[in-house]
């Protein structure tokens, strides 16, 4: 169990970063390589879906997380961690003792920043 929590709150945000960081720098305007293929244009689609799916999921689990918080210090443990993620050393015991929804609230966040990665190089079709 311990490794999971090790891939669950170390390695999954430390590669999302690193996913996000060179999809920045390598960023690559694929609709003007790929103008007017179908099979890309229902891709987009999809991405453009789940990006706004997954939003919407965070900005919900986010409120209830926040109104939740008032059973514990979940808000309080999520901004310790991300300190000690930003300064990489990420302290799993303050994941979990946070409340499901929180952990929940930072995984789909994370989530989220992936996908949205995928799709920036896009623009969007009509």
């Amino acid at each position: 169990m311990e490794m999971f929590r090790m891939i669950l709150w170390v390695i999954y945000p430390y590669t999302v970063l690193l996913i996000v960081m060179m999809g920045y720098l390598w960023k690559c305007d694929y609709s003007k390589i790929y103008n007017g293929n179908k099979t890309f244009e229902r891709v987009c689609k999809v991405l453009f879906i789940a990006v706004k799916a997954l939003l919407w999921l965070s900005l919900l689990s986010g409120a209830a997380a926040l109104f939740e918080s008032g059973k514990g210090n979940d808000l309080l443990d999520m901004l310790y961690w991300g300190i000690s993620f930003i300064s990489f050393r990420p302290n799993t015991g303050l994941i979990e003792q946070m409340s499901w929804l929180a952990q929940m609230h930072i995984m789909v966040l994370f989530t989220f920043i992936l996908v949205l990665s995928f799709t920036l190089p896009f623009r969007k079709i009509n």
